[in-house]
């Protein structure tokens, strides 16, 4: 009676939370980190980002076009804010368990092309699983983040969520 009260009841429920308390505890700094490398000065470096900026998400871009932001596009800054944006936004909203599920989901894109742009771009040995070497930093790091948004993406941001007094407040909203 007990595992099933457990299995049941009490891991749908803390599931979703430690997997927020996880994601807290070891990316939330690191993400916000690295964001605020990529702001520019005052408040309009938010839609104007740092050199540092285009370094860090488009490398190769960048230093064709000789580290001249003048010469990159458009596009190019739209992906630039919106990867600087992302990193700020998603994973406070995953910490608060607001929007969850598609905070996850957006997290999970940004890690793909974090990751593809680390190995492209920036020449991160991509490591492989199984190898018995924790220090393969992309394959095995990167997979247990992608664990914890899986978590969340599947089960939300479960019942000491934002999302939770959300749909209580306001059924139709959620």
């Amino acid at each position: 009676m007990i595992s099933v009260t457990l299995k049941n009841r009490v891991a749908p429920e803390l599931l979703p939370a430690f997997a927020r308390f996880s994601f807290a505890a070891t990316l939330l700094v690191f993400f916000w980190r690295s964001a605020l490398t990529k702001v520019g000065d005052g408040f309009s470096g938010l839609w104007t980002p740092s050199l540092n900026a285009y370094a860090q998400v488009l490398p190769k871009k960048f230093e064709a076009a000789g580290y001249d932001v003048s010469a990159m596009g458009v596009m190019d800054q739209l992906i630039v804010v919106a990867g600087t944006w992302g990193e700020f936004v998603l994973p406070v909203l995953i910490v608060l368990g607001l929007f969850t599920r598609l905070a996850s989901l957006g997290m999970l894109g940004f890690l793909a092309v974090m990751t593809l742009v680390d190995i492209t771009g920036h020449g991160v040995v991509p490591g492989v699983w199984f190898d018995g070497d924790p220090k393969g930093i992309v394959a095995d790091l990167r997979l247990y983040w992608v664990l914890a948004l899986l978590v969340l993406l599947c089960h939300g941001g479960g019942s000491l969520s934002l999302d939770r007094f959300v749909k209580k407040r306001l059924p139709w909203a959620v």
